[in-house]
């Protein structure tokens, strides 16, 4: 008999389940549709991504009025305690069931967080620094108002928005400056012999993804002159360098190249000498991956730390303004 009594039960709960569920997967398909139809480049998987976003927020969107609605509540506890759809046994029993919930969702979202995050030390201590402080206080605020079952809802919206951004990249490439012949903050750079090599190198708090690099390097004014800059990227041929418009040069690494990379080391050299083919240095260092040590230049004997300023004649600590970026 209560084997009977379990399965309908059972297939009651997973009816119930699929039917909270439905309306945020038809949200993410919707959403998934209209990407398709409305992208100038359709593409499937960035359709499925914004799809998933859709209904992930969605999701968020009724979960945070649910526990709102909760805390908003008249009665409180009392109307979260009644809303349980078991007419008897020990209340308590459920109390501790979504106590455990709230916790064991806690412990995931610090763990998730750490697992991302592992190899920046830095993102990961303020990551979870911040997790920390407004989910205990939170999940504490509305388990003394709503009750358990509330305060494990609000576990799993703060676990989902902190986990999220820990993999977007946000990367951008800096504001191009224009250099001053004796300014002690930013310069020009250039090649005054075809032995001269300029280098730059980005450390990566974890390893590239299977997407191209944009190796992109700002320089003084645009160019239309005979030379070209031409890039070496951890030591193989990159190509020359191609003005990508609004201040900056640049050249694409291929995904294949690119993947699993753990820095880039760029190295320019030109084909042939001109003046006017210049690239912007900076004295603050604060910005590169490598601090002091990011820049250095090949004088046709050694290379030297720092940069190499034109208008000067002299070298000057610094760094070469050049960045990676995903497309």
């Amino acid at each position: 008999m209560a084997l009977s009594l379990s399965l309908p039960t059972a297939a009651g709960d997973l009816t119930s389940q699929s039917r909270r569920v439905l309306p945020y997967v038809l949200t993410g398909l919707l959403a998934a549709q209209l990407h398709l139809a409305i992208a100038a480049e359709p593409d499937l998987s960035r359709a499925l991504a914004a799809g998933l976003k859709w209904a992930l927020a969605s999701w968020l969107a009724a979960a945070s009025w649910s526990v709102t609605r909760e805390l908003l509540s008249p009665s409180g506890r009392a109307a979260d305690d009644a809303s349980t759809d078991v007419a008897l046994g020990d209340i308590n029993v459920l109390r501790g069931a979504a106590r455990a919930r709230a916790l064991r969702t806690l412990a995931a979202g610090a763990l998730l967080i750490t697992a991302a995050l592992l190899r920046s030390p830095s993102r990961l201590a303020v990551n979870l620094l911040g997790f920390g402080m407004l989910a205990v206080p939170l999940c504490w605020v509305v388990q003394r108002r709503a009750g358990w079952p509330a305060a494990a809802h609000a576990a799993t919206i703060v676990t989902v928005i902190a986990f999220f951004p820990t993999h977007l990249d946000g990367s951008i490439e800096p504001k191009r400056l224009s250099p001053l012949p004796a300014s002690p903050f930013n310069w020009s750079v250039t090649w005054p012999g075809l032995d001269w090599r300029l280098r730059h190198a980005i450390p990566l708090d974890e390893p590239w993804p299977d997407r191209p690099a944009r190796i992109s390097v700002m320089h003084v004014a645009p160019y239309g002159g005979p030379a070209s800059v031409l890039a070496t990227v951890n030591g193989q041929e990159a190509g020359a360098l191609q003005d990508w418009g609004n201040g900056y040069l640049g050249v694409e690494i291929s995904a294949a190249r690119a993947r699993g990379q753990h820095a880039f080391v760029i190295e320019l050299r030109v084909s042939q000498l001109d003046p006017g083919l210049r690239i912007l240095a900076q004295r603050w260092t604060g910005g590169a991956a490598a601090r002091d040590s990011a820049s250095a230049y090949f004088d046709g004997e050694r290379w030297q730390q720092g940069t190499f300023s034109d208008l000067l004649g002299r070298p000057q600590p610094g760094i070469h303004l050049m960045s990676v970026a995903a497309p």
